[in-house]
């Protein structure tokens, strides 16, 4: 919040959450981060009707199977079977996003495998760019079936599609690996920019 404030830059945070024990936490944090200046909203992110732009979309999803029937509009829906409550909200991420904005999400590891993923990487390549996949440190996780990472959207059709840039987070207590692994962010990062002014 500080480092918006100093960059003159004004934002304006909504939170969403169906479950009302996180959405409180998320309140409490709100209070002593940012004294209570997000707005929360008690909801079903998949049924949600009304959409909310922003130019980014920030969000832990959770894992597994919706229990309800999503609306024929999903692209990312399981018309054979139950569907994957990540999958939809992945595309409803995306529908939030402005035509200039950025997704970032907690996906499962494993959100690139399996079934259905050659059919959620179609709908991806067709709505966003991927700019990045990467994988949260293994020791992070007790059950390698739990492990997590951090996948990284762009709205299509803005700039260069550029290197996505894929990887695994080091060992924290790997401090050499660490500093190496940010530099390549880095230096991914300014490659990026340099694509997308050309």
């Amino acid at each position: 919040n500080d480092v918006l404030k100093m960059n003159d830059l004004d934002v304006k945070r909504i939170g969403i959450d169906n479950d009302e024990t996180q959405l409180a936490l998320a309140i409490a944090v709100d209070q002593l981060l940012t004294k209570g200046t997000t707005t929360f909203y008690e909801s079903d992110v998949v049924a949600l009707t009304e959409i909310l732009k922003a130019k980014a979309v920030i969000a832990d999803l959770p894992v597994g199977y919706y229990p309800l029937e999503p609306a024929e509009s999903y692209q990312t829906r399981n018309h054979d079977d139950k569907s994957f409550v990540h999958h939809l909200l992945i595309e409803k991420s995306l529908e939030f996003a402005t035509d200039d904005g950025w997704v970032y999400l907690i996906v499962p590891a494993n959100v690139m495998m399996g079934d259905q993923a050659k059919d959620l990487l179609k709908f991806l390549t067709q709505k966003a760019q991927l700019k990045a996949f990467l994988q949260l440190p293994a020791a992070f996780f007790k059950d390698p079936r739990a492990a997590k990472a951090i996948l990284v959207l762009r709205k299509h059709g803005v700039g260069s599609h550029g290197e996505v840039l894929m990887g695994q987070y080091p060992s924290l207590k790997d401090i050499e690996a660490l500093k190496k692994f940010l530099q390549d962010i880095k230096a991914w990062v300014k490659l990026d920019k340099e694509q997308n002014k050309a």
